[in-house]
């Protein structure tokens, strides 16, 4: 199977960049560790000595209808971290050169070709609705195209100058259903929104992958907009499936909740991230506790790599919102020194040096993974070669809407049983 058959679930506006953020508290500083000593987490000062290297990264920025300045300043918060305390890459501090799309598409190529004029050494981004467009143009160029959570097709097809440390199919399709194997879990049912994009990934990718687990599944598609799903809801129970699988927008998945709730559906919820904002926590408040949210990033404030991002945010972009996109400007950064590192890059910082970097780069600690592991040396996924890991967080929400105690969950032997 190529990935060249499958839609790009992250195109569909419903799930843009959400897909690869972590739920948070419905306040979108989600705490920290007040106590925590700075130093005690930064480790010690290593400032970066050699000439600046410019790195390029694309962001979504500020629109008419949308703002991810947040991933913006997390971005920069973690380009200084990597300067001041783990040498730069190389030795070499890193020039951050940002570019905004706003979402739109003849932007987003512009951004790319400013990126190329300025002759810098990598492109960066966290995640982007339409990444393929920059990526076209940087990768044509010969510049190395480094993504936290790539979503397209063009993107997670690509064989050589692409990295992406995560990818939303594996967060969206691939975890909810390892985790149900892993769990002895023989039954899941699926409440997805009904739109092609979703629908015929979900035909393409999704199904193969639950029957790869073994899983009996039921799929219930459901048009946006349908305030009360209760009488298809009770169709799709009707056998009591022990995990029910939601795949939506916010506003999609309160009915979902809903329906389920009234109905008495006593098994398990798994759902995406985006399914739980603001308006579904002050909403379902205590019925959304011990359901199940898959997601790339943690920031469950007693976990270690979530404290280095706040401590890190607070330092260098002091009172940033840490919640929604935030999360992937720190992580494209920061994963982006440490696989350099792990590649071990070294003398002068080229195209060709970082992308052969980038290339060795094998056990990297994903930041914000809670422990996972990102090696780009050997593709884990044979249909998404672009992708570093297959592992996903699996966590337990709470009734304040904060996802702890996350688990990892590895979707390799799913991928391996349909490629």
């Amino acid at each position: 199977m190529s990935i060249k058959r499958l839609t790009p679930l992250i195109a569909v506006g419903l799930l843009t960049v959400a897909l690869a953020t972590a739920c948070s508290s419905s306040d979108s500083d989600s705490g920290g560790p007040a106590s925590t000593d700075s130093s005690s987490v930064l480790g010690a000062p290593k400032a970066a000595t050699g000439t600046p290297v410019s790195v390029g990264f694309i962001s979504e920025g500020k629109g008419a209808a949308i703002d991810n300045t947040n991933e913006i300043q997390t971005a920069k918060a973690a380009a200084a971290y990597v300067n001041e305390y783990l040498g730069g890459i190389g030795g070499h501090p890193i020039t951050l050169e940002v570019c905004e799309t706003r979402a739109d598409t003849a932007t987003a190529i512009s951004c790319a070709n400013q990126l190329v004029e300025k002759k810098v050494v990598a492109v960066l981004a966290g995640a982007l609705a339409d990444d393929a467009s920059s990526h076209k143009v940087v990768t044509q160029a010969g510049i190395p195209f480094v993504i936290a959570s790539g979503g397209s097709a063009e993107v997670l097809d690509s064989t050589d100058l692409t990295y992406a440390f995560m990818a939303s199919p594996v967060t969206t399709l691939a975890a909810p259903a390892a985790y149900a194997k892993a769990n002895d879990i023989k039954s899941v049912g699926a409440v997805i929104i009904q739109v092609p994009t979703v629908t015929g990934q979900w035909e393409d990718l999704g199904k193969p992958l639950y029957s790869a687990a073994g899983l009996d599944l039921v799929t219930t598609p459901i048009a946006p907009g349908t305030p009360d799903m209760t009488p298809q809801i009770q169709s799709l129970i009707r056998d009591n499936p022990e995990m029910v699988q939601v795949i939506g927008n916010a506003s999609f998945c309160l009915s979902a909740f809903q329906g389920l709730q009234t109905l008495g559906y006593s098994g398990k919820i798994s759902s995406i991230p985006q399914c739980v904002d603001e308006t579904v926590v002050d909403t379902l408040g205590d019925s959304l506790d011990g359901q199940l949210v898959t997601s790339t990033t943690s920031l469950d404030p007693d976990e270690a790599s979530y404290q280095l991002y706040k401590t890190v945010a607070d330092k260098y972009q002091p009172g940033t919102d840490l919640g929604g996109s935030a999360t992937t400007g720190f992580v494209s950064v920061l994963g982006f020194a440490r696989a350099l590192e792990s590649g071990g890059l070294a003398g002068d910082v080229t195209n060709e040096s970082v992308n052969t970097a980038m290339k060795a780069s094998k056990d990297v600690d994903l930041p914000l993974g809670a422990g996972i592991k990102f090696t780009c040396s050997a593709r884990p996924i044979a249909i998404l070669p672009a992708v570093c890991s297959p592992n996903t967080l699996v966590g337990t929400l709470t009734a304040e809407g904060v996802v702890s105690d996350p688990e990892i969950v590895d979707s390799q032997p799913l991928f391996a049983a349909i490629g």
